[in-house]
């Protein structure tokens, strides 16, 4: 029941804390057989609540680090939701990975019953690009599961997830199902050898997973990716006649442009090098003169900066914007405040910030329900009030996510009037840096 009331509140809050939002090829998961979902894991417990929100059914559960489950509040709540937790040596020492047989047995009787585990393979969560090697605990449950239930039909399905921006409010998330993995296929040889058994299978989930997870080798390279997102991003979809609003296009940019630098790196490390220099210079130009590369490459398409739409854009949705973030002020900062007071690592901000907002969301919504039922005594009036919110979000969200575009077009049509060699140089170390990518 409490999970049945996260679900109704997570799921509405999804669509308004992200972007956007797109799951690929998760009917495999909606089988009758149980199932170990090998989910990658960039952004802490925000990994597993919004892919439950977007699979939907069916339900999923989840394990998660044993320390967390503090005798307790804390400790019904996380049962409650539906969390299994696994200690690991690190953390709990030798009496918190004894305590791991009893996990393993509520898992295993879960798995019997057909139910939906998520897993996080790599054993930690680190926001990165890249696979994390894969632990061989994954392995030696699912062997311990088909042994101990006599089971031959339990499957690893690898699950990949990928952000736009992980830490930030209103980035894009897109998870991605790969192809299922019959544990039966290892259980002849886990019979006459376990650590072959268990060392093949492992080998093979991190294959799948890297066939499905955009991956890139040097952490050398991890602010050049995030800014090349910046750059070159809808540049790609466009030029190779991709749907820009198309999630499953962008994680083929982000395959392709983490494939790039691996082997620029490899290859041609100076290479490299130069384009790290000149793509910081180009963002600390942007940067310096208030610009967006949006409107740079929408000024390399049409030779010319768009500033009368522009500006008409931004001075007619200008009231609805500041209604909006007036009556969604209080959540929102009280979710950041404590966002930001708590988090020590950015892994667990974007999670801390999504369910603390869910929840204040909600409260303020029940508070400004009570105010118009005092107000106008008529029970019409809440789902018309709740209707116009949204709706007036919905813009207040588009205006917002758009008004450093609005205003880069400004700076840079005042470029190209006064400073026409500045702007001359930007559109020339632009050009150099998509002619490095390719």
């Amino acid at each position: 029941m409490f999970w049945k009331f996260l679900r109704l509140l997570f799921w509405p809050y999804l669509k308004f804390y992200f972007r956007k939002s797109k799951g690929k090829n998760l009917e495999v998961i909606k089988t009758n057989a149980p199932v170990l979902i090998a989910l990658n894991h960039p952004n802490a417990f925000i990994d597993s609540i919004a892919f439950s929100c977007i699979l939907f059914n069916p339900r999923t559960y989840y394990m998660a680090r044993g320390d967390a489950f503090k005798k307790g509040f804390i400790s019904r709540v996380l049962t409650a939701t539906g969390i299994i937790p696994i200690f690991r040596l690190r953390d709990g020492g030798i009496e918190g990975v004894k305590k791991n047989n009893e996990s393993f047995s509520i898992a295993y009787k879960m798995w019997n019953k057909g139910k939906k585990i998520i897993v996080f393979p790599e054993g930690l969560c680190i926001q990165e690009r890249r696979l994390r090697p894969i632990q061989k605990g994954t392995a030696r449950m699912a062997f311990g599961f088909s042994e101990e239930m006599k089971r031959d039909d339990f499957l690893i399905i690898p699950v990949s997830v990928t952000y736009s921006h992980p830490s930030k409010f209103g980035s894009d998330i897109f998870y991605e199902a790969g192809k299922p993995i019959p544990v039966k296929n290892y259980l002849s040889l886990y019979q006459t050898s376990p650590a072959k058994a268990i060392n093949d299978l492992t080998k093979d989930l991190e294959m799948e997973l890297k066939n499905i997870t955009p991956h890139l080798n040097n952490k050398d390279g991890d602010l050049l990716l995030e800014q090349l997102q910046e750059i070159y991003k809808y540049q790609f979809l466009e030029e190779n006649n991709k749907n820009t609003e198309d999630l499953e296009m962008h994680q083929q940019f982000w395959f392709y442009i983490t494939e790039k630098l691996n082997i620029i790196n490899e290859r041609k490390p100076e290479q490299f090098e130069k384009l790290k220099n000149k793509t910081a210079s180009y963002i600390n130009f942007l940067q310096e003169n208030k610009l967006q590369d949006k409107s740079v490459y929408s000024f390399i398409k049409i030779n010319n900066a768009s500033v009368i739409p522009s500006l008409l854009l931004l001075v007619t949705g200008f009231p609805i914007y500041i209604f909006a973030k007036t009556i969604h002020f209080l959540p929102k900062f009280l979710a950041k405040l404590i966002a930001d007071k708590t988090c020590k690592n950015i892994e667990f901000y974007a999670s801390v910030n999504f369910v603390t907002g869910a929840f204040f969301t909600l409260f303020y919504l029940i508070f400004e329900f009570a105010v118009v039922w005092y107000f106008l005594h008529n029970w019409l009036a809440l789902p018309i009030y709740l209707i116009s919110k949204v709706i007036i979000s919905k813009i207040a969200l588009s205006y917002s996510r758009n008004v450093s575009y609005f205003i880069s077009n400004f700076n840079l049509y005042k470029l190209k009037t006064s400073h026409k060699n500045k702007l001359d140089q930007l559109l020339n170390l632009r050009k150099e840096i998509i002619a490095l990518i390719k």
